[in-house]
C-alpha cells in the first residue's frame, strides 16, 4: 500500500507558481529584447546612411582631381550588398564652377530612408580638399 505524503499537494502548488514566474521573466526578456531591436534598426540605417555619404565625398574629392564638370550628375555603382537594400549614392555638382573653389550636393538613399549633405571643396596645392560639409542642408 502506498502512503500518500502530506505535503504533495504544496510542491505541486510551489511548482506551478515558479513556473508561472519564469513564464512572466521570459515574456518580459522577449519584449525587451523586441524593444531593442525596433530601436537599433533605425540606428544601423542612419549609420549605413552616413557611410555612404562619407564615400561619396572621397569619390567627390577624386572626380573633381580629374576636371569634373559642374553638369555632370554621378550615380555610384555601389556593391550588390547594398544594391540587394536598394541603395543608391548621387553626387551632384552644385554652384558656379570656379578653379579654386567647388560644392557638391551627395544623397544616399537606402530602401525608404534617405539622407543628404552638401560637402564644399577647396583647391590647395593643386588638391581638392573638403573645406565644410552640411548635413541634410536646408538651402
Amino acid at each position: 500500500m502506498k502512503r500518500k505524503s502530506r505535503y504533495s499537494g504544496s510542491v505541486m502548488l510551489m511548482a506551478l507558481v515558479a513556473l508561472g514566474m519564469a513564464s512572466v521573466v521570459l515574456g518580459a526578456a522577449g519584449m525587451m529584447v523586441a524593444g531593442d531591436a525596433r530601436r537599433t534598426r533605425p540606428a544601423a540605417v542612419d549609420a549605413q546612411l552616413r557611410e555612404l555619404l562619407l564615400a561619396g565625398a572621397q569619390i567627390s574629392q577624386f572626380r573633381l582631381q580629374s576636371s569634373w564638370s559642374v553638369d555632370q550628375s554621378v550615380t555610384v555603382n555601389l556593391p550588390p550588398a547594398l544594391k540587394d537594400q536598394n541603395a543608391t549614392l548621387v553626387l551632384e555638382p552644385i554652384g558656379p564652377e570656379s578653379a579654386t573653389d567647388r560644392a557638391v550636393y551627395i544623397e544616399a538613399t537606402l530602401g525608404r530612408h534617405a539622407m543628404g549633405e552638401r560637402v564644399h571643396f577647396i583647391q590647395r596645392s593643386e588638391h581638392w580638399q573638403i573645406d565644410d560639409a552640411i548635413l541634410n542642408p536646408t538651402e
